[in-house]
């Protein structure tokens, strides 16, 4: 159990939300670090008030794989929260929004290929590390994305509830 209440801060709006995919809820919160300073933190938690064990054991398989996943390229797990009543998983966040709030906007030619680029790199970082999608495709809500001025576009995976680990055959 944590100090204080991060469903409470949730219930009383200190957090934000940043999308909802019907199963689970996506919020941006602010949580203080070793030093006191306040981090940002993703909080993932069940959409339902009362969700089906599935739901739960999701964000139970995603914390489990916390020491598979790298911050550089994913969005790692930092604590499985029972609260109130209530589960929810903290996340790094290193800012950015879901690839599919940018899908269908236009985007310069250049930037696209570097994004594709950053894209393709974390998914491989994902796949080096002998885990899987289970998922057919990776949807546009399953990588954050940074586009900054001027800045070389960063991709990180996160829903990684659906990731796997497999054997993968080497040459």
């Amino acid at each position: 159990m944590v100090p204080h209440s991060l469903i409470g801060a949730y219930l009383h709006g200190s957090s934000q939300v940043l999308w909802e995919d019907g199963e689970r809820v996506f919020r941006r919160g602010w949580r203080p670090d070793d030093s006191g300073e306040q981090r940002a933190i993703l909080i993932v938690l069940p959409a339902a008030d009362h969700p089906f064990r599935s739901s739960l054991d999701h964000l139970t398989h995603e914390h489990e794989l916390k020491d598979e996943l790298d911050g550089a390229w994913a969005a790692r797990p930092l604590e499985l929260v029972h609260d109130a009543g209530r589960t929810m998983l903290l996340l790094e966040d290193a800012g950015g929004e879901p690839l599919d709030r940018l899908l269908g906007a236009r985007m310069e030619v250049g930037r696209f290929l570097r994004l594709a680029i950053s894209i393709a790199l974390a998914v491989g970082k994902l796949h080096q590390r002998g885990l899987v999608h289970a998922e057919a495709t990776t949807r546009g809500e399953d990588v954050i994305v940074q586009l900054r001025e001027g800045a070389t576009p960063q991709a990180c995976c996160q829903r990684c509830s659906f990731v796997t680990q497999c054997a993968l055959e080497r040459p």
